[in-house]
């Protein structure tokens, strides 16, 4: 055999063990995109539990606030609903008197895109109840200064619970 046949097999040898080596490591990347694609599963999940149950729990201690001020001032509960649906506006919780509609957002880390949202609701919502005061409320567990400061500039009570 000589040198360069020598040489060519030497480099074919060499080139089947990478081969071998690519396939086993596509094998694993395989078998970590499918424990990753089933964590993701779980963490969506375990989000949209999360989520559901600081809007409740953001939802039960904003009414108590909101409650004791209707009382304070002698109103009257009309409406009072969590994930409340009015012409396809969504809102997390909404309380209805016979001269105020407040509506809260809650959010576990708002984003000024959250506080847009919340004053699009509210000018939507200022047609669907004419007459009516709107009083936009954001809840929140993590609200940067800078959000805190830029929804009270826009009219909007926070609440960091």
């Amino acid at each position: 055999m000589s040198r360069g046949e020598n040489k060519s097999k030497e480099l074919l040898e060499e080139l089947k063990e990478y081969k071998r080596m690519l396939e086993q490591h596509s094998k694993k990347l395989e078998e970590i995109l499918e424990k990753l694609k089933s964590l993701l599963a779980k963490y969506n999940s375990l989000f949209l539990g999360i989520n559901s149950l600081v809007k409740s729990f953001y939802s039960r201690f904003v009414w108590e606030d909101i409650r004791a001020e209707i009382t304070s001032e002698g109103g009257r509960v009309i409406r009072r609903e969590r994930d409340a649906r009015i012409n396809d506006i969504r809102v997390d919780f909404l309380v209805e008197t016979l001269r105020k509609v407040y509506i809260v957002d809650v959010r576990i880390e708002p984003k000024i895109s959250d506080v847009g949202e919340l004053l699009a609701k509210t000018s939507i919502l200022s047609r669907k109840y004419p007459g009516k005061l709107i009083i936009p409320i954001l809840a929140g567990a993590v609200i940067e200064e800078n959000i805190e400061n830029y929804a009270k500039s826009r009219g909007i009570r926070v609440y960091k619970l």
